[in-house]
């Protein structure tokens, strides 16, 4: 497990970090399914004011949702971008101007449906970057 900062008031965030996942998800409040307290993540996309909704390019149409598949769930939801920040350090404050982590504008999935079983209420997708499609790795929103 891993801590990350999300939204306009930096909202922590635990979640686990995956080498192997592309896909940046944070689990709502919400959302309806499988989950425990470990996935309750206090994220609400109608309070952060740094949110925006965000199509992926590689999707057809006007799709308004997507989907993650994890290693026990199926994750659904719909797309956005906003700030987030891998935790650093115990002090200090946390934005995109003060740590070499923090990534503005960071593309994920806000998930509102799981089927399945989660026991997280994130996963950071640190895998490695293959192609264009990897829009919602934080390696790639890193690196960019």
């Amino acid at each position: 497990m891993g801590k990350v900062y999300v939204g306009g008031n930096y909202t922590l965030v635990n979640g686990v970090f995956s080498t192997v996942q592309k896909t940046t998800a944070i689990v709502l409040d919400t959302a309806q399914g499988s989950k425990d307290e470990l996935t309750e993540s206090h994220y609400d996309v109608k309070a952060s004011s740094t949110i925006k909704p965000w199509q992926p390019e590689f999707s057809s149409g006007e799709a308004k949702g997507g989907q993650v598949e994890n290693y026990q769930a199926l994750l659904k939801g719909n797309y956005y971008t906003d700030n987030m920040c891998l935790y650093q350090n115990e002090f200090g404050e946390r934005n995109e101007k003060t740590g070499h982590l923090c990534v503005k504008n960071q593309r994920f999935l806000a998930v509102d449906e799981i089927l399945g079983s989660l026991d997280q209420n994130a996963i950071i997708g640190l895998g490695p970057i293959e192609s264009d499609y990897d829009d919602l790795s934080y390696i790639h929103s890193l690196y960019n």
